[in-house]
């Protein structure tokens, strides 16, 4: 598998795979080289599509990126008013991953806020619990009362139901 010329994917519209399979098996034969330039190649050429862009530019970073983790917020945001909350809710971890701890922190409460909404509870605690490990301030009754952040983790704890 060789990277894609970006000039030729400006022509392409989509790739689909037959099979789930084989995009798994393309994916997974290629060098993290490889990966990279095509990562590359298509947020250069996804320029117009702010959302999709970012995805590729994201999958080209480890450690902090702040402008990277705020256009995933964005498009977080924008996933959020188009309704599609699960999608604002990976956006927002992923952008947690690439900011420092106060970004961090905030961006996962708004991810948990998210997830709680589309009743996937199974993630809130998890992410609470490292916004408490990154600011023990923020998701702890330390909080400010009545503040936002206040008891946070506690509300939906009770919130979830009888413990399975």
């Amino acid at each position: 598998m060789t990277a894609p010329n970006p000039s030729r994917l400006s022509d392409l519209h989509s790739v689909r795979f037959r099979h789930p399979l084989i995009r798994s098996a393309v994916r997974q034969s290629a060098s993290v080289l490889q990966r990279r330039q095509v990562h590359e190649a298509l947020a250069e050429v996804l320029r117009a599509e702010p959302d999709r862009r970012v995805w590729h530019q994201a999958a080209l970073i480890s450690g902090t990126h702040g402008q990277v983790a705020n256009e995933l917020e964005e498009a977080a945001g924008r996933a959020r008013r188009r309704g599609a909350l699960a999608v604002a809710v990976i956006a927002l971890q992923r952008a947690a991953e690439l900011s420092p701890a106060r970004p961090r922190a905030r961006r996962l409460l708004a991810a948990a806020e998210l997830a709680f909404e589309l009743g996937q509870r199974d993630l809130v605690l998890p992410i609470l619990r490292e916004v408490e490990q990154l600011d023990p301030d923020r998701s702890s009754g330390r909080a400010p009362p009545g503040s936002k952040n206040s008891s946070r983790r506690g509300h939906w704890a009770t919130r979830r139901g009888p413990h399975r």
